[in-house]
Order: structure tokens, then C-alpha cells, then sequence
């Protein structure tokens, strides 16, 4: 819906998304007020997404035993 509407022009199909780019999508979005009232919404749930995969993704490749993963 949101690449329907043109606010995502970014490659979104593929594995594993490619949050850096949807979160300087979001980041960088001021006609919010364009969207229409359902495009309003998904934009609001993938901005949370897109805050907590970023606040959670390590910046490099990790090793661990299972304690250390992000919640």
C-alpha cells in the first residue's frame, strides 16, 4: 500500500528487508497529511517497526549462546 502510494521507493520484496532504507523513508516523510486514512495507519505501524528492528540490530555480525539476543 505504502510503495502503492509512492512513500516507499525502495526495493521492498526481498529477504531480509531492508530496514536502513525503510527507516530513512520514514524518517524523511513530511506530507503525512497526503495519505489517506488507511495509508496513515500503515505508515504509523512501519514506522514502529522500523524503529525497534533498528534500536535492536546489531551492527555487525554477532556470536552469542542465546542470552545476549535482542527482545
Amino acid at each position: 500500500m505504502l510503495a502503492d502510494a509512492g512513500v516507499i521507493k525502495g526495493p521492498i520484496t526481498q529477504w531480509p528487508i531492508p530496514w536502513p532504507d525503510i527507516a530513512r523513508t520514514v524518517t524523511a516523510l513530511d506530507q503525512l497529511g497526503e495519505l489517506t486514512g488507511g495509508e496513515q495507519a500503515a505508515f504509523s505501524r512501519l514506522k514502529r517497526a522500523a524503529h525497534v528492528m533498528m534500536r535492536t540490530r546489531a551492527p555487525g555480525p554477532r556470536a552469542g549462546f542465546g542470552h545476549d539476543r535482542p527482545r
